[in-house]
């Protein structure tokens, strides 16, 4: 996968998690968490973290019988109330950051990156600034988004 597409079908896989309500953008800040989790139990013990986006997390460890990857840990460093979340993926297969979104009902991948990405990606996906640990490029220079 090239650095600024989204991730396809193949990367991830369909679930059955409970749906999600996407509620209208309410803004505010992001809510830092700041956790690597390498289990389900560990991913329930972040009360800053909604249910449904443990549930997700916690369905992305482990290995993934459509590629053979395992996803070792996960590193969530913030979440907005606008139902965005930001963090890391460490898994046999490569790793990367991840924004995840709600999206049809439920979490998904918004953008999988391992390069650095100019601001405006972020800004055309609608992602709210501040988020914590985020970096990107603006006129060839790396600033916090």
């Amino acid at each position: 996968m090239d650095a600024t597409t989204p991730p396809t079908a193949e990367s991830a896989p369909a679930t059955s998690l409970a749906s999600v309500e996407q509620s209208s953008p309410q803004g505010g800040p992001w809510t830092v968490v700041d956790a690597e989790v390498t289990s389900a139990a560990q991913l329930e013990s972040l009360d800053a973290v909604p249910p449904s986006l443990r549930s997700f997390l916690a369905s992305r460890l482990g290995e993934d019988e459509m590629t053979g990857c395992i996803t070792e840990s996960i590193r969530l460093r913030g979440v907005h109330p606008d139902g965005v979340a930001f963090g890391a993926e460490d898994s046999t297969c490569g790793d990367g950051q991840s924004l995840w979104g709600i999206d049809d009902g439920q979490w998904q991948y918004v953008l999988q990156f391992a390069d650095p990405q100019p601001c405006y990606t972020f800004e055309r996906l609608d992602i709210p600034a501040g988020v914590p640990g985020l970096r990107c490029t603006e006129d060839g220079k790396g600033v916090d988004y």
